[in-house]
């Protein structure tokens, strides 16, 4: 099982952890766990690119200091304030990381993925495996990826209701994105194991395999691999209160 943040008490109205309802007994939970919390702040909230432009900002004021002849207390005490105001700006990146790594928890079971994502607003998404039309594994360094679940045409998701766990451009149809897995690899293979169970009656069983193009908010050198599952008629549920015996 994956590393967890989310091992206090904030959620203790949740019947199990990051699940709204208890499953059912013929239910089992195969992998949790949460957002990688460096892999949000430097994908998502950009927190490196922030810390170089702040890092140029002092240079250029440092610069400008010296070239008007300004005393050392005097350059002292305004690159004090503006790396004051730069750590203030960095910590907030940090924190809304944090947040949004702490209060994301993802699961997968034997029949679905469940989503309990939203920092200010909890939701909860339940991804019944008869709705899932593909899975893209985004493989990152030090066995750290995201997998981007896509759904049938018919299921309807808002986009800002995903984001951040949602892939890339895809705005017309979003689809839900385990963002920061660690160990991605295990995780998809869970994943694809849960699936084929699920789908022995249909015909063409999931298969991890070569895919040339994956859009993603993971900017990193990476190597891509999708686990392709065939289409079927089922509506996906993103709910706070639906009962899991009903999918």
């Amino acid at each position: 099982m994956s590393r967890n943040l989310n091992n206090g008490l904030e959620y203790e109205y949740e019947a199990q952890l990051g699940l709204p309802q208890a499953l059912p007994k013929n239910e089992t939970i195969l992998w949790q766990g949460s957002p990688d919390f460096w892999t949000i702040a430097k994908d998502i909230y950009f927190i490196r690119v922030v810390a170089l432009y702040f890092l140029f900002l002092l240079s250029v004021n440092l610069f400008e200091g010296l070239e008007a002849g300004d005393s050392a207390r005097t350059i002292s005490l305004s690159l004090l304030w503006m790396f004051s105001l730069s750590m203030l700006g960095i910590g907030f990146l940090a924190v809304l990381a944090l947040c949004v790594a702490k209060t994301a928890v993802y699961t997968i079971t034997d029949r679905r993925i469940v989503m309990r994502i939203g920092v200010v607003l909890t939701m909860t998404f339940n991804l019944p495996f008869k709705a899932i039309e593909s899975a893209d594994v985004l493989k990152v360094k030090k066995g750290i990826g995201s997998i981007a679940i896509k759904v049938e045409e018919s299921s309807k998701i808002a986009i800002f209701h995903l984001w951040p766990h949602c892939r890339a451009w895809k705005i017309n149809h979003p689809e839900p994105l385990l963002l920061g897995i660690i160990e991605v690899e295990k995780v998809a293979q869970i994943l694809t194991q849960a699936w084929r169970h699920n789908n022995d009656s249909v015909n063409g069983a999931a298969a991890i395999q070569s895919s040339p193009h994956l859009d993603n908010n993971l900017p990193e050198n990476v190597s891509v691999r999708a686990a392709h599952i065939a289409p079927t008629s089922s509506g996906l549920i993103p709910s706070t209160t639906k009962d899991y015996a009903n999918i």
